[in-house]
């Protein structure tokens, strides 16, 4: 498969890559701001979600290169944290852990129940903003379609636990969902999938006016 799957290891050779498939989704006409860490470093960012998301590998555990950090400016603020994995002498984008600011508040967290049947999950936690989630069948659908926890590749198997959530924040929320590429193209490609978090989020602000 194509994309997101590279055959060298080398930060300096994959990162200037999928910056450029980012760019490219999001229809950026400049190159995008990112930091790298070091795959044994520990994230800052959206709590402990990150290091806690991936599972393992089928034949063993997860071993995670280095991490990228982007800012991403359109067409909403956002933070994206993109996980790369060792596979041979090659590698492959793991965890995508995306979120954004939303103008409405929760009054408590919200969290989007572990996958289920079919993609039926519902948001729990905070009533009152759960109540306005799960009215619409449509966000809930396309919710749980973004936040994917499995994602087959060639020979391979990649899991991560399911990470979607809406946190309490000064002002307004944090929405964070975790995703995996999506294979396209006859899986030949793959797509991180970043314009759905952006109208997923977006959808999310709207339900809970």
């Amino acid at each position: 498969m194509g994309g997101f799957t590279f055959i060298s290891q080398k930060t300096e050779k994959v990162a200037p890559k999928i910056e450029q498939l980012i760019r490219k989704e999001i229809g950026a006409g400049a190159p995008l701001a990112y930091t790298i860490e070091d795959g044994t470093a520990q994230t800052a960012s959206v709590g402990s979600a990150f290091r806690d998301a991936a599972t393992a590998l089928v034949g063993g555990a997860v071993k995670e290169l280095f991490q990228l950090d982007f800012q991403l400016p359109q067409p909403r603020p956002a933070s994206l944290q993109v996980s790369v994995c060792r596979q041979g002498v090659g590698s492959y984008v793991g965890l995508l852990l995306y979120s954004s600011r939303l103008a409405q508040p929760v009054a408590s967290e919200v969290v989007l129940e572990e996958a289920g049947g079919w993609g039926k999950s519902k948001f729990v936690g905070d009533a009152a903003a759960c109540a306005k989630l799960n009215a619409h069948k449509d966000l809930l659908k396309r919710v749980n379609r973004l936040a994917r926890t499995e994602w087959e590749m060639s020979a391979i198997t990649v899991k991560i636990k399911r990470i979607c959530r809406i946190e309490p924040q000064d002002g307004g929320s944090l929405f964070v969902v975790g995703t995996l590429p999506r294979p396209v193209w006859f899986g030949f490609s793959a797509s991180a999938d970043a314009n759905e978090f952006f109208d997923v989020a977006a959808m999310i602000e709207a339900a809970l006016r």
